[in-house]
C-alpha cells in the first residue's frame, strides 16, 4: 500500500519546532547578575578567608586561608569572565577581596588586627600575598591568552548551513 501525495487530503509533512529565541535584555541582565555574584563571593572569601587566618592545631598554624586564596581567587576570575564574558570585569571582585583583606589587616583604635593578630601570623601575610598574586596571574592568563568560549552565539544567515 502507498500513500499518493499529489491527492490534496493528504497531509504535509510536519515542519520543524521554531527554536527558542531569548528577548534581547535577558544577556545583559545575566552579565550583570555575573558581576554582583562574582562580586559578592569575592566579599564573602576575602572575610572567609581573613578569619581563618589564625586557625592552629596542637600550636602550629594551619594554612587554611592560604589554600583557600590560591584555588578561589582563581576560580572567581573565570566565573567572571564565565558570565561576564569581560575580561576587565575580573578586576572588580579583585579589588573587592583586596579591600577587604586591607580592612581586615588594619589596626583598630583598641588595638585589634584580624589578619596578622598580635603574635605575628605568617598565615595572614601569606594570604594576602598568595591571594593578590593567584588573582593578578589568573586576570594576567585571562588577558593575555584568554580562555576558550563556553557558550557559543546563535549564527544567523545563509552561512549558518555550512
Amino acid at each position: 500500500m502507498s500513500v499518493d501525495l499529489t491527492k490534496p487530503d493528504a497531509a504535509p509533512p510536519p515542519t520543524p519546532p521554531t527554536p527558542f529565541v531569548l528577548p534581547p535584555w535577558v544577556d545583559p541582565v545575566l552579565s550583570w547578575a555575573g558581576l554582583v555574584v562574582a562580586t559578592g563571593l569575592a566579599l564573602l572569601t576575602g572575610l572567609f578567608e581573613a578569619f581563618l587566618t589564625p586557625v592552629q592545631w596542637n600550636g602550629w598554624r594551619i594554612p587554611v586561608s592560604l589554600v583557600a586564596a590560591l584555588v578561589l581567587n582563581p576560580a572567581i576570575v573565570w566565573f567572571t569572565w564565565v558570565t561576564t564574558r569581560r575580561k576587565a570585569a575580573a578586576l572588580l571582585p579583585a579589588l573587592v577581596w583586596i579591600a577587604v583583606l586591607f580592612v581586615a589587616g588594619t589596626q583598630t583604635a583598641e588595638g585589634d588586627l584580624v589578619v596578622t593578630g598580635p603574635e605575628h601570623n605568617w598565615v595572614g601575610v601569606a594570604t594576602m600575598t598568595v591571594g593578590s598574586v593567584a588573582f593578578a596571574v589568573a586576570g594576567y592568563k585571562l588577558i593575555l591568552t584568554g580562555l576558550p568560549p563556553i557558550r557559543s552565539e546563535p549564527k544567523a544567515g545563509p552561512e549558518a548551513s555550512s
